[in-house]
């Protein structure tokens, strides 16, 4: 699943406009935060969505990346003037979990709403397997998307993802 979302979230990248710097937020004012920072401001919420769809389970090893703004994918990120900082935190269902993926990413969503996230539908449509949320005042969005894996003979698990990309922002490495 991690490599799906990974697609997903290049497609992301490049269909919506995140590399081009449009920003997931709102009202956001002063200086730029750092990539990371961004992450560090998402991490608690995104987590707690997680943890509260998929009680009892636990979170799949996160895994990060790093993306030029407005270059080759394989530039040197080190180089790059902008870069989009990612985190996908995850977790995976037990086979005996029959919720719908759409009801368990319903969950997730409800728990960053009452944190203070809004549905970007305007940017991204939302389906039933994949929703996209803004905060104000934080530099980035958070994209939630889900699966079920097939095991065979009529077995299968969910898996569900909360990917949390910075806007476009300035390289602290630089």
């Amino acid at each position: 699943m991690r490599i799906g979302a990974l697609v997903g979230v290049m497609v992301l990248l490049g269909g919506c406009g995140v590399i081009g710097g449009s920003g997931g937020h709102k009202g956001a004012s002063g200086p730029a935060p750092k990539p990371l920072e961004v992450i560090d401001q998402m991490r608690p919420d995104v987590t707690a969505a997680v943890r509260a769809a998929m009680p009892g389970r636990e979170l799949l090893e996160p895994s990060y990346d790093r993306e030029n703004c407005k270059a080759s994918r394989w530039a040197d990120t080190a180089s790059s003037g902008k870069i989009i900082e990612i985190e996908i935190a995850g977790a995976d269902g037990g086979a005996s979990d029959r919720r719908s993926v759409a009801e368990i990413i319903a969950v997730m969503a409800k728990t960053l709403e009452s944190r203070g996230w809004k549905l970007n539908a305007d940017r991204y449509p939302p389906t039933e397997t994949t929703k996209e949320l803004t905060k104000p005042d934080i530099h980035g969005v958070v994209h939630l998307d889900g699966s079920r894996i097939d095991l065979g003979k009529g077995r299968s698990f969910p898996t569900v993802n909360g990917t949390m990309l910075s806007d476009c922002l300035p390289n602290p490495n630089k």
